[in-house]
């Protein structure tokens, strides 16, 4: 078919008869209940002509959408072990030994727990 094709939405009950056959010649075949075009037209009642005539004119509603391609784009970044906003993470500070400055009890800052690890 050439690209300049308008498609349309028909009811089946509508259609001539040969483009059911041939539907069902094509689904035939795609479930590899035959094993040839002459043996799914055969088998749906349709010369091998009618078949090979109208073959690409008809398609189930449901593939309609098969032959696009689709691309997905994606960023993924990857997160450090421990953030810099984790304060368990964060290294004590240097302890301040000068005679005019002591240290508070808010200063303090417990042991590091050993850093975390993923999760495998």
């Amino acid at each position: 078919m050439n690209t300049s094709s308008r498609y349309y939405l028909v009811a089946a009950e509508v259609l001539p008869d040969i483009f059911l056959k041939v539907a069902e010649a094509n689904r035939l075949l795609r479930a590899g209940e035959v094993g040839t075009a002459g043996e799914a037209a055969k088998a749906a009642g349709i010369s091998r002509s009618a078949y090979y005539k109208y073959r690409d004119a008809i398609q189930p509603f449901t593939d309609m959408t098969t032959g696009h391609i689709i691309t997905f784009y994606a960023l993924l970044k990857i997160a450090p072990v421990c953030c810099p906003m984790c304060s368990p993470c964060l290294p004590a500070p240097a302890p301040t030994s000068s005679p005019s400055t002591r240290a508070s009890p808010q200063t303090a800052v417990p042991p590091s727990p050993s850093p975390r690890r993923p999760p495998a």
